[in-house]
């Protein structure tokens, strides 16, 4: 048994059993992808604050390829192959991506055949999960990237606008009501102040609905 090197200490999840088919994995990856009921990954009660959580879930893809250490050495490259699960979608369960990934590698060692796998998905529910999956833990599961459809993108800059508009109303208004305070003026001018206030509050009250 080779020990796990510190460099990548929390960073991968060692397997010891060197039976590892990566091509079967990779045709099993597609039992996880789609729109599918995923209660049998989750580990955690659909009830949450008395309401039921739906435990349907839309994987877009899921696929394994080669990896590397986090930190490069030709020892490590020698003692361990390096692979790398990716997995894009909305919204996950608890343990769900954790669990697929188990389920797969279980798979992959040849300990459970792929109707066993298809059972998860067929089945959704908590006895349809073994205790021969044995949930991976935590590491090496990272959040890699957040993708943004371009029309919330577009809505986000113009409530950027639209925040920025508010704000220099406020202002205006507060600068307004403070020369009221300490007003020395003409009683046209104390007029005007008075109408240009009432405009932004108008403006103000406007953007707000």
């Amino acid at each position: 048994m080779v020990p796990a090197p510190l460099t990548e200490h929390n960073r991968c999840c060692f397997l010891q059993d060197p039976n590892f088919d990566s091509e079967a994995i990779k045709a099993a990856c597609d039992i996880f992808v789609g729109v599918k009921d995923f209660g049998a990954l989750c580990s955690k009660s659909r009830q949450r604050s008395g309401k039921v959580v739906t435990t349907v879930r839309e994987v877009r893809s899921l696929d394994l390829a080669p990896g590397a250490p986090f930190v490069p050495s030709r020892q490590l490259s020698e003692d361990y192959t390096f692979w790398q699960f990716s997995c894009v979608g909305k919204s996950f369960l608890y343990h769900q991506v954790r669990r697929m990934v188990s389920a797969l590698i279980t798979y992959g060692q040849g300990r459970v055949g792929l109707p066993d796998i298809q059972r998860l998905i067929d089945e959704p529910v908590p006895d349809s999960w073994s205790p021969i999956y044995q949930t991976v833990g935590a590491q090496g599961l990272f959040l890699v990237d957040v993708l943004y459809r371009a029309e919330d993108l577009a809505c986000n800059e113009e409530l950027t606008a639209h925040q920025r508009k508010v704000k220099l109303l406020e202002e205006d208004a507060a600068r307004i009501q403070h020369e009221l305070i300490a007003f020395d003026g003409t009683v046209m001018d104390k007029i005007n102040l008075k109408t240009r206030l009432l405009q932004i509050k108008k403006s103000l009250s406007t953007s707000s609905s």
